[in-house]
């Protein structure tokens, strides 16, 4: 029996507006099966060069392309086509969509006026996506948590200067951004990666409304934060075991060592692994990876009770092959 991969079912590509092209291969793993997330136009650009040098180089496993925008980057689009006359257009669109208090007012005419590029219109955005070469909707989502960076969105690239402010991007606009993605889900019959913090019934009630009646989108919840009662309950109950999955990391799920859910009451065809690292970062060598996956691969084993790692390694690459409609 030939030996099963490791599997990342989601992990990204760095974010860098200044630099699109990856400069080296050395992140080509061919021993990690993946599912490659992007979360914006800059890491979507820099995306498409890495599976160009993929294709390229790895031969005994696969890597699967996700298309999304990210609760973290959705003020960076409009559902208003641009306006080039109106001189007031991206401060309008920024004010609109971001919310604020009054003394925070100055701050974000400085990020409008210095920081924060041009909206992009999100239909021309997605009218230029060859939509037969996405694997995955990813990562999309909500979170209510986020706050936005003074750098203007999160970036790869480490600056001790960026700090955290107090502005954050409307619930309401990131609902919109969410619906819209999942609308390309179901009419293309792809399968997403979800992204919820502390948003989990509003992520919900909207998966249901839209992917529910489409069989051919499964749905894989990133990182799962939320309780084992609502995913068993709402989650698992509403999609089922065969098109509801979990992708599992070892940062998150198994923090400190303990889990954060007991993975002997979620089916075990539901669980995926995963690292959500930046798989391009120079500081995230394949060692580390392999590591991180394996980690959790040795957490799953002990909670779920199976003989080796090895029979894990293999359960979750059949899994994932499941979630990706793959023969095997």
């Amino acid at each position: 029996m030939i030996e099963a991969p490791l599997v990342d079912a989601h992990c990204h590509i760095i974010t860098d507006p200044y630099n699109k092209i990856p400069t080296n291969n050395d992140f080509i793993n061919d021993n990690i099966t993946r599912g490659i997330m992007s979360n914006n136009c800059y890491d979507w650009e820099r995306l498409q060069k890495y599976l160009i040098q993929a294709n390229i180089n790895i031969t005994k496993t696969k890597q699967f392309a996700g298309f999304g925008i990210h609760p973290w980057y959705s003020h960076l689009f409009t559902f208003k086509p641009i306006d080039s006359s109106d001189t007031h257009f991206k401060f309008n669109h920024y004010k609109e969509v971001i919310t604020f208090k009054d003394s925070d007012l100055p701050l974000l005419k400085n990020l409008i006026d210095s920081i924060f590029p041009d909206p992009i219109y999100i239909e021309d955005y997605i009218n230029n996506i060859d939509f037969s070469k996405i694997d995955i909707i990813g990562e999309i989502g909500l979170d209510k948590s986020f706050t936005i960076p003074s750098n203007g969105f999160y970036q790869t690239s480490r600056d001790d200067n960026v700090t955290r402010t107090r502005l954050r991007v409307s619930m309401n606009h990131q609902l919109k951004i969410f619906e819209r993605m999942l609308q390309l889900a179901t009419t293309h019959n792809i399968n997403v990666s979800l992204h919820d913090v502390n948003c989990h019934l509003k992520l919900f009630d909207l998966s249901k409304s839209i992917l529910l009646d489409n069989s051919n989108v499964n749905i894989c919840l990133h990182s799962y934060t939320g309780s084992i009662e609502f995913l068993l309950t709402q989650w698992i109950k509403t999609f089922t075991s065969n098109r509801l999955y979990l992708s599992v990391s070892e940062y998150i799920n198994f923090k400190n060592g303990s889990s954060n859910l007991n993975f002997k009451q979620i089916p075990s065809r539901c669980i995926l692994t995963e690292t959500d690292y930046v798989i391009d970062y120079p500081e995230n060598k394949n060692e580390l990876m392999n590591q991180s996956l394996n980690n959790t691969l040795t957490h799953l084993t002990n909670q779920l009770g199976l003989n080796s790692i090895n029979d894990t390694t293999q359960l979750i690459y059949n899994n994932f092959n499941n979630f990706m409609h793959i023969n095997q």
